[in-house]
């Protein structure tokens, strides 16, 4: 149990030591991004790509933390400053990012996403539009070709041919003709009991 908490607790601390955000976050852009400082440094061409990025309704995944600060020691977290930025990627599905299409963008201007059990909402032009439900249809058993997949369970080899195998619940017993061995009154198999003496239960 100690081992699982110590494992909780470094999660925790190496969050809020990368700017409050891990890789694998889902997040989303603060209200007033555009009135922020960090925001307003970029460039003409980035901001047109970030107010495009973020009109896609789908999850914006991070994919990279990056100190503005780097040093020799990127392992030490007294080496790597209190300044990130986040590269983030479109989430085109379950585990597939966008990765030709990154944007490095100021860790104060992103905020996680309120996600439960780090399942995010799934995205409305990923869901399905029609409200079908389709029945079940029972497989075609017309076509006898030993080819068909569904047949191949259904039959046995007979010889150079194909016969149709007892495969049917009919709910009742099925006496199964049995005749016993030489020297024997009942088909039995003789078991450990009538072969040898049973131990004994008291000790004299």
């Amino acid at each position: 149990m100690s081992n699982k908490f110590l494992t909780l607790v470094e999660n925790s601390i190496a969050r809020y030591s990368n700017g409050g955000l891990l890789v694998g976050d889902v997040v989303k852009f603060v209200k007033n991004y555009k009135s922020k400082d960090s925001y307003k440094s970029l460039s003409d061409d980035v901001k047109d790509f970030i107010d495009n990025f973020i009109k896609t309704d789908k999850n914006l995944r991070v994919v990279d933390i990056k100190t503005m600060f780097p040093s020799s020691a990127p392992g030490d977290n007294t080496n790597r400053g209190n300044a990130f930025s986040v590269e983030l990627a479109i989430e085109l599905a379950p585990g597939s990012y966008d990765l030709q299409n990154k944007v490095t963008v100021p860790s104060n201007i992103l905020t996680t996403a309120n996600t439960y059990s780090n399942l995010p909402d799934i995205p409305d032009s990923l869901r399905k539009k029609e409200k079908i439900n389709h029945k079940p249809v029972a497989p075609e058993e017309a076509e006898e070709s030993p080819y068909n997949p569904y047949l191949q369970t259904l039959m046995s080899q007979d010889g150079n041919n194909l016969r149709r195998s007892e495969t049917k619940l009919l709910n009742k017993n099925v006496a199964i003709p049995a005749m016993p061995a030489t020297g024997d009154k009942v088909p039995e198999v003789k078991g450990f009991n009538s072969a040898y003496k049973p131990l004994p239960t008291e000790i004299k």
